[in-house]
């Protein structure tokens, strides 16, 4: 679709959603439509940030755990590997312990799909609401002027 005919469908949306057409409607019930608008991107805004930083600590764990496992493939097969339980060391097989790390890794790899997958959401929601609101803004103009 062309630029002209998206902003076409989006006042349609907007006449059809606020009776945008309706010349009984004020300026100041666009301002409170426009200012409920504007809330709704602000609360996606700040989604937004929550999942980026939940994908910087989830990038930075798996590339924690990551080294573990590298660590672990370096020692010999007879190495003690120990756990920390609380403030105590407690002696693991080291098999279980690359299978835990694996596990984990695994674990947040999909978390971090999940967190990238509803980033992406979010964005389109926001590039959404942007143009609801440009339009929005757009009317609140027109309505000023009568």
């Amino acid at each position: 679709r062309s630029l002209v005919g998206s902003e076409m469908c989006i006042r349609d949306s907007i006449n059809a959603e606020y009776g945008g057409s309706n010349p009984a409607m004020s300026a100041a019930s666009f301002k409170t439509i426009l200012d409920r608008e504007l809330k709704v991107y602000q609360d996606a805004q700040k989604e937004m940030g929550t999942l980026q930083t939940q994908r910087q600590q989830l990038t930075e764990q798996i590339s924690e755990n990551a080294m573990v496992q590298a660590e672990l493939k370096l020692l010999e097969d007879d190495a003690e590997v120990f756990k920390l339980v609380g403030p105590v060391l407690v002696p693991q097989d080291q098999a279980e312990a690359n299978a835990n790390v694996e596990k984990r890794i695994s674990y947040m790899k999909t978390e971090m799909e999940k967190c990238d997958k509803r980033m992406e959401e979010k964005n389109k929601e926001m590039e959404e609401l942007q143009e609801k609101i440009a339009g929005l803004q757009q009317k609140l103009q027109e309505a000023m002027r009568k």
